[in-house]
């Protein structure tokens, strides 16, 4: 009852109710999830923008209910839209590097390890962008940051297919710095 008056007092005709139980009709609200869902099955650039502008952070965060259910519910559903935000700048980042957007993959990648600081072929690519758009520093810079946090968190090396990239970096900052 509370509900109802609530939400029409709002003008928000959202309340279901039948012999079934009350829901809210998905319809008639705007839902950020929900929002965020349909952005991302576009799986066009312009829609996976807009989806991971909507993700930010994890799903009801600080949110708390008494009760091993609920719990688990959340859980799997924070788990599922964090893979799906962290496949979309992926795919977004490779969809903006195609059309030569180096900065807007640049951007993009480095919002994905915001959220997934371990993501080690993120550092690459980072690595990759910089090197490419003649910022040989910047690149060398982040496989330093990806060493560091590798060690220090988890303690282990970078895997060698980052090894072999810095190398080939390096190499290429060497053989600029020669010509000069």
């Amino acid at each position: 009852f509370a509900l109802r008056q609530g939400l029409a007092r709002a003008g928000v005709p959202a309340l279901k109710v039948d012999s079934d139980g009350v829901s809210l009709d998905h319809a008639a609200l705007e839902v950020d999830v929900l929002a965020f869902r349909r952005r991302v099955a576009e799986c066009t650039q312009a829609g996976l923008a807009a989806a991971t502008d909507l993700y930010r952070g994890e799903f009801l965060e600080g949110f708390r209910v008494q009760s091993s259910g609920f719990e688990e519910w959340l859980t799997r559903q924070r788990e599922q839209l964090r893979a799906s935000a962290l496949d979309s700048l992926r795919t977004l980042a490779g969809k903006q590097m195609t059309a030569g957007a180096t900065e807007a993959a640049l951007a993009t990648t480095l919002r994905l390890l915001s959220i997934d600081p371990f993501d080690e072929p993120a550092h690459r690519t980072v690595m990759r962008l910089h090197a490419d758009s003649g910022r040989q520093v910047q690149a060398l810079r982040q496989y330093q940051a990806c060493v560091a946090l590798l060690r220090r968190e988890l303690d282990v090396a970078p895997s060698s297919d980052t090894r072999e990239l810095y190398r080939q970096i390096l190499t290429r900052q060497e053989s600029r710095s020669s010509e000069w």
